[in-house]
């Protein structure tokens, strides 16, 4: 009888684990009108998509689209697609500099904090106003 239930046990523990697994690999597609710099809110359409282990950042606010895609090498924590609520921490990388993305979905909304350096070695933080999230 104790050997079913460890079986069990670890056959519920390996879902789980799986799950969490398939819910960190998550793609998906943020918008959002405006962020956070510097302590002054910015107008600006933005888009980020997280497609495998890219996170292409597409900037519209003059008709002309600038996008950044960072690698993505480390990712941590969990995110329930069903009901956009978690936290997911991702390192990235554009042209050797690295950088730190943070997502929190809770009742009240969704935030993205991306850290990068500035040109003056500065970390710089962008928190973006998140209006809606779609999955891949």
């Amino acid at each position: 009888m104790k050997t079913l239930i460890k079986s069990i046990l670890v056959i519920v523990f390996l879902f789980g684990m799986e799950a969490i697994s398939a819910q960190s690999d998550m793609n998906f597609t943020l918008t959002s009108e405006s962020l956070i710099f510097s302590g002054q809110q910015i107008t600006i359409f933005s888009t980020l998509t997280k497609s495998g282990d890219t996170l292409t950042w597409v900037q519209n606010n003059t008709g002309t689209p600038v996008a950044l895609s960072f690698n993505i090498t480390e990712s941590s924590g969990g995110w329930d697609q069903g009901t956009s609520m978690g936290t997911m921490d991702y390192t990235i990388v554009l042209e050797g500099e690295i950088g730190y993305i943070n997502l929190t979905g809770d009742t009240n909304g969704f935030a993205l904090v991306m850290t990068l350096k500035g040109f003056d070695n500065a970390d710089k933080q962008y928190i973006f106003n998140i209006d809606s999230i779609s999955y891949q």
